[in-house]
């Protein structure tokens, strides 16, 4: 897993951080171009949300942010718990992850970085694959 900064990617590529932790830092990672543009395409077509629909919040394993390219200092992808919040330009939209495809995708490049225990707990949350 690559170590990413927390400034947004390069070259097309997104950062990926696996919220995880409270405290110290969370896992990073740099999503390559083609995934990235992978995940745009996909997160296009994700059915709406209820507008206050949240991913989840507290302590431990709360899901994935993603800092995807783009103007104004590009997009960021709050993804959680069956829900995409876009926050873009002074905006919000929010969707349906159904199935947590999307944040399962992307949670299993960030699990080499957390303790077995870390990686036990946030597989359960995840649950089976639908």
């Amino acid at each position: 897993m690559a170590k990413a900064d927390e400034t947004q990617g390069a070259g097309g590529t997104a950062i990926v951080t696996l919220v995880v932790y409270s405290g110290r830092e969370n896992p990073s990672w740099v999503l390559p171009a083609a995934a990235t543009a992978a995940l745009a395409r996909r997160l296009q077509t994700l059915a709406p949300a209820a507008a206050d629909a949240r991913p989840p919040s507290g302590l431990g394993y709360r899901g994935v942010t993603v800092r995807l390219p783009g103007p104004a200092g590009g997009t960021v992808a709050t993804i959680g718990g069956g829900l995409v919040v876009i926050a873009a330009e002074g905006s919000e939209r929010h969707l349906l992850d159904a199935g947590r495809a999307i944040e399962r995708d992307l949670v299993g490049g960030g699990l080499g970085g957390v303790s077995a225990a870390v990686r036990d707990a946030i597989e359960r949350d995840l649950g089976p694959a639908r």
